[in-house]
């Protein structure tokens, strides 16, 4: 073969374009890999990322030869640069950003042509049916949380942030400079919230205020209107709105995106705050549940468990790492992350809880050895028993309320009214932080188990445990409370309980063999030694439950007695004789009870 022929032979090899000599910062972007090529050899099969002659054949791939470049630094594979002009889309247009700077990208599992978008980075078939979901371009109006570099929680499976339902094109690009600017420092859902609550006031204006073309166009009196057209909502609802909208109108004025008075909205127009109690589950809901549990599939029911335990936020459980567990010093740990105050942390469980972990560590592993999650959804199709989870993917909130909700309609799970219970994912978190304090807890431990940033919002479940303390004495004077003179007593206290320490700064409640002390803390401290001595306190407190401890006591002061009187011990006798005539009196009492409860 002729020197001319074998130069034609070569350079058959070669994508003519890119014939123009040693070529550096190429744009083209290889069959195999996003990154670019940076070095070509218009006479040579190279590689083109690192210039290397010495390359091995690496199979066919989408029916174009690929190669392997032997450098031990690069070992990039790449497409025979003959067939890359095959690969070049023409007259295709990326649906999500729009752009023609497309490449062919193999074919999908329905044998369909896919193409890469060397813009946007998307593979996509642009004859795909469905809505064209345009990635984040300051024009338009759904943008992905991944544009802002804001990461959503995944658990309720948003993504996106949506524009199309605020009404007004200059209201519309003003807030997305406002979602814009505070995803600086802001977490999706606070931005989600930020939008939800900004496409309220929209409508509002859409509704009643048409004509208004221009921020500058707003007063007071329809801020006072948009207030009132608020009163139908929920005190969260009124004041997230009234919020955000005050702090839309001071962002713009300090970035100079407009200027509007700075009296628009006051603080007197936030509605009054009435503290809510926490939505606990009930003890008879609690019940029923635990006796229909086993219907949930096996997933589902640790997840229940889990919850009850931990008191987690459904973000923090449902994103719990496979590999979560730790023993240390005969005490289990489970490592989370923390949504609200996102730092890696790890809380105590019980070993009943850690060994339903195991269990479902070793289900996962049996189908992923690698999966990221604890807990997993099931895959399309399945039902029943068979429960076959989906690898990677985060189990949706909705679908989890859906089985438990499911349970609760079809096994009549009702509450003490009667009603269907309903379930919600904090009510669990509320339950455990409502029997912590109750079980008496500390209330700067249920803090930081719950992760609350602030001790006021542990304070919502110290107020049930105020209102339990004073059911509980209730029930004990209810029980046919004495003093020492026999009669019944009540207990009367002054004021409301504020917080958990009512009880111990109102009576010293010091539980004593024979009853309890009822002794007010303004008194000071007791002083009577002994629980003989109590018998002479008009601050003691006794019921039947102790009927025979006063028996004995009585049968020890008449032996007392009676060596006192034969030796003529005035002091034991002056002192004892008290003590017995009390005794008979409480005694006497207690037994008529007895006898009429007969």
């Amino acid at each position: 073969m002729s020197t001319k022929h074998q130069n034609k032979s070569q350079s058959d090899l070669i994508y003519s374009p890119l014939t123009e000599g040693i070529t550096s910062n190429c744009k083209t972007t290889d069959e195999t890999t996003n990154q670019e090529p940076i070095y070509f050899d218009p006479n040579i099969l190279c590689c083109p990322y690192c210039g290397n002659k010495d390359v091995n054949k690496a199979g066919v791939k989408y029916g174009k030869q690929s190669y392997k470049c032997k450098n031990k630094i690069c070992k990039k594979n790449f497409v025979d640069p003959s067939a890359r002009e095959k690969c070049i889309a023409h007259n295709v247009k990326c649906r999500f950003c729009g752009s023609t700077n497309c490449r062919k990208a193999g074919f999908s599992k329905i044998n369909q042509q896919k193409y890469f978008c060397k813009d946007c980075k998307s593979t996509f078939n642009p004859n795909a049916k469905g809505e064209k979901i345009l990635k984040l371009a300051i024009s338009e109006d759904v943008w992905l949380a991944d544009s802002l570099n804001v990461k959503p929680i995944g658990t309720d499976g948003k993504t996106k942030f949506n524009f199309t339902k605020i009404y007004q094109p200059w209201f519309k690009e003003l807030v997305k400079k406002f979602i814009k600017f505070k995803s600086i420092n802001s977490e999706y859902n606070t931005l989600n919230n930020y939008l939800v609550k900004m496409r309220k006031f929209s409508l509002f204006l859409y509704e009643n205020y048409p004509e208004i073309a221009h921020i500058q166009d707003l007063n007071r009196e329809i801020i006072i209107d948009f207030i009132i057209y608020l009163k139908s909502y929920s005190y969260s609802t009124v004041a997230g709105c009234i919020g955000t909208l005050k702090n839309f109108l001071n962002i713009g004025n300090q970035n100079n995106w407009f200027t509007v008075s700075s009296h628009l909205i006051l603080d007197t127009d936030y509605p009054k705050y009435y503290k809510s109690k926490p939505r606990y589950i009930p003890k008879v809901v609690l019940k029923q549940l635990e006796v229909h549990a086993h219907l949930l599939p096996r997933t589902l029911q640790i997840m229940v468990y889990l919850f009850l335990d931990t008191g987690f936020r459904y973000s923090t459980l449902a994103r719990i790492p496979l590999n979560c567990l730790e023993l240390n010093n005969n005490q289990w740990w489970i490592y989370r992350d923390r949504v609200k105050i996102p730092e890696g942390y790890k809380s105590p469980i019980s070993s009943e809880v850690a060994e339903k972990i195991k269990e479902q560590q070793s289900f996962i592993k049996s189908y992923f050895k690698d999966n990221k999650y604890l807990f997993a959804p099931r895959e399309q199709g399945n039902s029943g028993d068979n429960y076959i989870p989906q690898k990677n993917k985060l189990i949706l909130l909705n679908n989890f309320l859906y089985y438990l909700n499911k349970l609760a309609l079809n096994h009549q799970i009702r509450d003490d009214n009667g009603k269907t219970w309903k379930f919600s994912s904090h009510q669990f978190r509320h339950t455990f932080g409502t029997e912590a304090i109750n079980n008496g807890v500390p209330q700067h431990i249920v803090m930081k188990l719950l992760g609350h940033s602030s001790p006021e919002m542990t304070m919502r479940y110290a107020h049930i445990h105020d209102e339990t303390l004073r059911k509980e004495l209730a029930k004990f004077h209810e029980n046919r409370t004495i003093d020492i003179t026999g009669q019944i007593v009540s207990l009367e206290l002054e004021g409301e309980p504020k917080d958990l320490e009512w009880f111990t700064k109102e009576i010293c409640a010091i539980a004593l063999p024979n009853g309890y002390c009822g002794r007010p803390k303004v008194l000071g401290d007791c002083d009577i030694a002994g629980d003989v001595g109590c018998y002479l306190c008009p601050h003691f407190r006794t019921n039947k439950n102790f009927l025979s401890v006063h028996k004995e006591q009585l049968e020890s002061i008449d032996k007392l007695l009676a060596k006192a009187y034969k030796y003529n011990w005035q002091l034991p006798i002056k002192k004892n004789e008290p003590i017995k005539q009390n005794l008979k009196l409480i005694i006497s009492t207690l037994e008529a009870d007895n006898e009429q409860a007969q």
